[in-house]
């Protein structure tokens, strides 16, 4: 009955620059070179122009084959296409340019979590932290694994580490306190969703499992006032959560 969040947002590894700092003749088009075909690539990557920007960064690994940034950002687009395979395949050609690459490692890893290849998830996980101390996001990830191979202590260890290097990480709170749901710990899944709620108040999904964990601590009221609160801002609850504290709570939404 939990809600989970993985995470979906990696650091991305270029900034957008200018496609030139040379003004150029009337009539005269940029020299292409795969510097600007990436940046051209990144900014379409940033306006939600998927394909462009995949046609962009093909073409700039044509220029330079050991473009390695480029496979990476180009694997982080195939897998938002469900393309996991070419996803795989072009984090594979950034580690075998650069093997030091700590987020090609952190996105294959999430690639092979997605195939439920869980174990080599969590190795790649760990050679990201290995390579980048204070990794916030890829212990998040690696617990996020973890908690689905049912490892819950291992899980929530990632999940504070992710949290002593960023205190304010909402989905390393998430899936922590979803994480304490599970294991019954239903004081510190509250503190969790409570800590979300201090950031941002209007994080719906926090309130809704929230009151599940009030739900299973049996404070029917403060569920209920929860659950109104996550409606309220819009979100849609399941209706076995509406129906079990129905029954529980003496109230029907």
């Amino acid at each position: 009955m939990t809600n989970r969040f993985c995470v979906s947002g990696l650091l991305l590894l270029c900034v957008v620059a200018f496609l030139s700092s040379a003004p150029n003749a009337p009539g005269q088009q940029p020299s292409l070179n795969a510097e600007v075909l990436f940046h051209r690539g990144y900014a379409y990557q940033k306006e939600g122009r998927i394909d462009e920007a995949i046609a962009e960064y093909s073409k700039a690994i044509e220029m330079k084959p050991d473009y390695a940034e480029v496979y990476n950002n180009r694997g982080r687009l195939y897998a938002g296409k469900d393309l996991i395979d070419d996803a795989i395949a072009d984090y594979n050609r950034a580690l075998d340019i650069n093997w030091e690459y700590a987020e090609a490692y952190n996105n294959r890893g999430m690639a092979y979590s997605a195939l439920g290849r869980l174990d080599e998830a969590i190795v790649d996980y760990g050679r990201a932290m290995a390579i980048k101390e204070e990794y916030a996001e890829a212990y998040n990830n690696r617990g996020f694994a973890y908690a689905k191979k049912g490892m819950l202590d291992e899980a929530v260890a990632d999940y504070t580490s992710a949290l002593e290097i960023n205190p304010g990480f909402i989905l390393a709170l998430t899936n922590r306190g979803s994480a304490y749901e599970e294991q019954g710990l239903y004081e510190e899944a509250v503190a969790d969703f409570t800590s979300i709620l201090a950031i941002n108040p209007n994080y719906a999904p926090a309130y809704n499992n929230r009151a599940i964990a009030y739900f299973h601590k049996k404070e029917f009221d403060k569920a209920w006032e929860d659950i109104e609160k996550a409606q309220a801002l819009g979100l849609k609850v399941k209706p076995e959560i509406l129906d079990a504290l129905g029954r529980a709570g003496g109230k029907k939404k």
